[in-house]
């Protein structure tokens, strides 16, 4: 935890969260695929049904589209449906973990149309021998929080935080509303208040998405916690005077959110 250049001290008062893969778990890429399976018709991914000289392989930088020796990708069987293919369950599990690099400064969450297209763009880098098809593509998009699910810790902690009269927000980058996503894993009642990027029009670690979260729960600077994973966009809440806790990545069902219920109560009265 860093007490941040204000040297905030005193109960705190309000807790503000990241979402994914703080109170957010990804999920498994094999629930992602199953789910985008079951937005295309039977058999459309079948390697043996696009046959050379008829099949149009899309390119993600171009758009254009050609034909392709029918020799499978990357080794799999006749029949195997693309969406088997090792190295695109392997590249989704770690899909955003390289955005950073084609968007620094996290414009994607934003914009929409920027989210979509970089996406587009990351599939297109995965070592796939032939290009996926559009529909494809945009059936992976159209399912990208199908697996998304709460860590197991998550609703015990805003419920015992709202039992000790602290208010809490979910502050994201993200530029899609996921109240919805929230309702699903019975989050979204569980928080005062939800504060995205692309409706606030900044991203962590500008602090006018931290100000935004605080002016709607009624909570000064010094009296609130922020928690999150990642030191560069959370942590952008510690440089603007903000107690921070940044919790490092798990594989597990809970992510170790009982410690944001020890920092408050350590600043209260014993």
């Amino acid at each position: 935890m860093n007490p941040g250049m204000g040297g905030a001290s005193g109960p705190i008062e309000a807790v503000l969260f990241d979402l994914h893969s703080t109170v957010l778990d990804q999920g498994p890429s094999a629930q992602w695929l199953a789910a985008a399976a079951q937005l295309l018709p039977a058999g459309h991914c079948a390697l043996d049904a696009r046959a050379a000289g008829s099949r149009r392989p899309w390119s993600p930088a171009s758009g254009s589209s050609g034909s392709s020796e029918s020799s499978g990708a990357g080794g799999l069987a006749p029949g195997t449906s693309v969406l088997d293919h090792p190295a695109l369950r392997a590249g989704l599990d770690h899909l955003w973990d390289t955005a950073k690099v084609d968007d620094p400064q996290s414009l994607r969450d934003l914009d929409p149309d920027a989210h979509q297209e970089l996406f587009v763009a990351m599939i297109g880098r995965l070592p796939l021998a032939e290009p996926l098809l559009p529909d494809v593509i945009d059936a992976l998009y159209a399912t990208q929080f199908a697996a998304w699910h709460a860590y197991a810790d998550a609703a015990p902690t805003l419920t015992a935080l709202r039992a000790l009269g602290v208010r809490t927000a979910a502050v994201s980058n993200i530029c899609h509303d996921v109240r919805p996503l929230l309702a699903r894993v019975g989050l979204l009642d569980l928080f005062d208040t939800v504060v995205l990027s692309f409706q606030v029009g900044a991203v962590k670690p500008d602090a006018a998405i931290f100000d935004a979260a605080l002016a709607t729960l009624g909570v000064k600077t010094g009296a609130a916690l922020m928690v999150g994973d990642s030191v560069d966009a959370d942590g952008g809440a510690a440089r603007h005077g903000i107690r921070t806790l940044v919790l490092p990545r798990t594989s597990g069902p809970e992510h170790g959110l009982g410690a944001v219920l020890g920092l408050v109560r350590a600043t209260r009265p014993a």
